[in-house]
This record gives C-alpha cells, sequence and structure tokens, in this order.
C-alpha cells in the first residue's frame, strides 16, 4: 500500500461489535486505540455495501497505523 487513500470508504468490525464506520483514517486511529484483544478480532474492510469489499489483514493495519501521514489527515 504504497499510496493510501485515506478517504476511502472503510469500517471497523469483529463478529459482534461495530467500532467505527467511517474513512480509512478514522477507523485506522479508532482501530490503535483498542485493546490487543479486540485488535486482533477486528477486521477494517475497505469499499461500501454495495460494492466489493476489501478486507485488510492484521499486519497491513499495524503498518498503517505506524504511518506519519495518518495524523496529517
Amino acid at each position: 500500500m504504497d499510496k493510501v487513500l485515506w478517504y476511502s470508504e472503510a469500517s471497523v468490525s469483529s463478529t459482534t461489535r461495530v467500532f467505527c464506520a467511517g474513512t480509512l483514517a478514522q477507523c485506522v486511529r479508532r482501530w490503535a486505540r483498542l485493546s490487543e484483544a479486540d485488535q486482533s478480532a477486528a477486521t477494517i474492510r475497505l469499499g461500501s455495501h454495495t460494492e466489493g469489499r476489501e478486507i485488510l489483514s492484521h499486519d497491513q493495519v499495524v503498518v498503517l497505523s505506524k504511518r506519519p501521514d495518518l495524523y496529517r489527515v
């Protein structure tokens, strides 16, 4: 993910709870504040419900949460 589209539609959820729905930047920031247990259970999905949704792996989200440009958006 060289070029990150921080304003893409996204959501953070687990099998039992939705933690955040909004932009990718909002969702990554929210994911970073979750407990370790919730982080491991949560997934970030990109795109709207009406189109194909890409699911980011835990490792991808960790990399995104450490990008300095996340906090400039």
